[in-house]
């Protein structure tokens, strides 16, 4: 992907070089596609920048697409990175433990399962896997599921209260 990036901002597209480096992935994907599109290739990484450095005219192609879809992109790249910055201030707001649990939780998971299949038995300490399998399933139930089954019932259940 560095090359791509290297081989579109030598070709005359920072703006769209910027975006296809950038975090967010869409973005990148938009502008490698609108690249392919007008330089008649795949939306792949390397087959764009295969017809770059190959494809005669190709450094024009790149100048006429950083000129229509690069300030579009570029400032949707702006914007994702705003929104982004206010979900971590967001987050410092709500204080460690909003953010905390989750990793703590999988340590903690992490910890439990070898204990209890390594060393538990090597100690002669029983621990009752029923218990340690329901408290995984919870904590991944919640973990994982839990915009899911937020949503579920949201779609089911909106507006209604008992």
């Amino acid at each position: 992907m560095n090359d791509l990036i290297k081989a579109v901002i030598k070709a005359g597209g920072p703006l769209l070089g910027t975006v296809i480096g950038g975090p967010v992935g869409t973005l990148a994907g938009a502008a490698i596609g609108a690249l392919a599109e007008a330089l008649g290739t795949p939306a792949t990484p390397e087959a764009v920048k295969q017809a770059i450095e190959t494809k005669p005219g190709a450094i024009e192609i790149v100048k006429q697409v950083e000129a229509v879809k690069g300030p579009e992109l570029y400032s949707l790249l702006a914007k994702e990175a705003e929104n982004y910055a206010a979900i971590i201030s967001q987050d410092a707001v709500r204080g460690w433990f909003y953010t905390a649990w989750r990793p703590a939780g999988m340590w903690l998971v992490l910890a439990m399962w070898p204990f209890a299949v390594i060393l538990a038995p090597f100690f002669r300490i029983t621990v009752p896997m029923a218990d340690l399998v329901a408290f995984t399933g919870l904590y991944l139930t919640l973990y994982m599921g839990g915009h899911t089954a937020k949503e579920w019932f949201s779609a089911h259940y909106a507006g209604r209260r008992p």
